[in-house]
Parts: C-alpha cells; structure tokens; sequence
C-alpha cells in the first residue's frame, strides 16, 4: 500500500522485489486497490500483469517487478483463482470432489518448484539479474538465508555489485545477520563493505 504509486497503482521502477514465498498474497492484496466482485481468470492474469509478477514459466520479463524466486503454489496460474474458488461447497467431502473434477477436467500444471533445483545459470535468473544488477539498498523481510538456498543466494549478491546497505527487518534481526555474511560476495565483504542495520522493532 505504502509503495503503490497512484492512479496507476503499479510498483515504481526503482523498487524491485524477489520473494521466496510462494503463495499468492501480492495477488490477493492487490485486490483491495481494484476490488471486483466475481473476478475471472481474465482478472487474474491483468493482476499479474499489473503487479508484473514473474516466474519462470514466464517469458517476458521487460515489466517485471515481483520475481517468484520458488514460483507459485496454484493449479494453472491464476485459472484456480475462480475456477477452484467457485467450485467450493459447505461440507469438506463436496469441496474435494469439485476440486478433483476441476483439477480432471482442465488438467492444470503444477507451477510450484524451488529455486535450488535450478542452476544460477538457468535462463531464468539470467533474466532476473539485470533487474537487481544495480541495486543499492536491499531490505530483508521475513527470510533467513538457509543453507540450501545458498547457491542461489550468493549469485543473487554477486550481481548486486553496487550494493550499499542492508535492512534487516525482523525481531530476531541478529540471527539473520549471521546468515548473510557466509553469502555476501568478497566484493561486498572487503573493497566495498556493505552497512547492515538490524531493525528489530516491527
């Protein structure tokens, strides 16, 4: 809400986000700004497109803003928006058995995959790169830098190479100050040493 930019209700250039959540919050929030009462797939696919929601089954990435690093935990995009939502009934045993024949009828695809399971090199982050190649400021929310994204993660830093400061926005901020350090680049480490504030109060 802070950073929506009116009437055009898009994110500015100079914000760019990667997220490794794959649920569809951006999309479903985004409907407190262009609120309908029966949206469509149609309603969903513009969303996205508004948002400029990418992953990597997405082939242009010109308008991109929200890069899903883990894709997206839906049946065929935006489709199960409407499609699954309408199909829900009362009782558990109705709403399972219109979801399987939902799921039979138009056999969606499973766009949830992880990122570790891709190669730094992948036609996919070769993409994203030049979105975050000049960032300066890169603020935290809500992810601890695990070991098994690290791969992932130290290419992500290595393309930052303007990188000036960090925000770590969380209640237990030191914990992910810890994180970060084995994945900073030598470049952010030694001739250009990066500022990281932990911002606890939040």
């Amino acid at each position: 809400a802070n950073i929506l930019s009116y009437p055009e209700k898009k994110i500015p250039n100079e914000i760019t986000i990667l997220t490794w959540n794959y649920d569809s919050q951006f999309e479903i929030a985004y409907r407190e700004f262009n609120t309908i009462n029966q949206p469509s797939a149609s309603y969903w696919k513009e969303v996205r497109n508004q948002l400029g929601i990418k992953d990597s089954h997405d082939t242009k990435f010109e308008e991109g803003k929200i890069f899903k690093l883990n894709g997206t935990a839906i049946f065929d995009y935006f489709h199960s928006f409407s499609l699954l939502g309408e199909s829900c009934g009362e009782d558990f045993k109705n709403t399972i058995g219109s979801i399987a024949e939902v799921h039979s009828q138009f056999n969606p695809n499973n766009h949830l995959y992880f990122a570790w399971e891709n190669s730094p090199t992948s036609p996919y982050f070769r993409e994203l790169y030049p979105h975050i190649s000049n960032a300066e400021t890169l603020v935290v929310i809500g992810y601890t830098f695990p070991y098994f994204n690290r791969v992932i993660d130290r290419s992500i830093f290595e393309t930052m190479g303007s990188l000036k400061k960090i925000y770590i926005q969380d209640p237990f901020a030191e914990r992910i100050h810890q994180n970060i350090n084995p994945v900073l680049s030598v470049t952010h480490t030694s001739i250009n040493k990066v500022q990281i504030y932990e911002l606890k109060d939040v």
